[in-house]
């Protein structure tokens, strides 16, 4: 086989692989999507109250549904705040991940490619 029908060969490989991974980024979020549409909310909702919104009406739902005493209500509190600081922790460190690996990318591809990649990310249901 000569050089060019390589390269031409190359180039079509490149191609398809790059529709099969959009196709499975596009895939992943509609799946991503359904379930979490057909999937009721988890209990982390106590009482229909969200600690991470309003850790104290959290607390204070469990106090009385619970009848919780001083020192329960206290050390129900303090796991609560230290959850919820994890958890911010983890979200910081999450789209600090994305972003590097955004960046990452976007050095690989040329000026027209990383255009096009941003727009893709802005496409992307996952981008939210």
């Amino acid at each position: 086989m000569s050089t060019s029908h390589v390269e031409f060969y190359k180039g079509k490989i490149c191609g398809v692989l790059f529709v099969v991974f959009l196709c499975g980024v596009a895939a992943g979020g509609v799946g991503l999507r359904v379930y979490q549409a057909a999937v009721p909310s988890l209990p982390e909702d106590i009482g229909g109250l969200n600690p991470a919104s309003d850790p104290s009406a959290a607390v204070e739902h469990l106090r009385d549904e619970l009848k919780l005493d001083d020192q329960q209500y206290s050390q129900v509190h303090s796991v609560l705040d230290e959850c919820i600081m994890q958890e911010a922790d983890m979200v910081s460190r999450i789209q600090a991940l994305r972003s590097e690996g955004r960046e990452r990318i976007e050095k690989i591809l040329n000026d027209q490619q990383r255009e096009r990649f941003r727009t893709l990310l802005l496409e992307s249901p996952l981008s939210e």
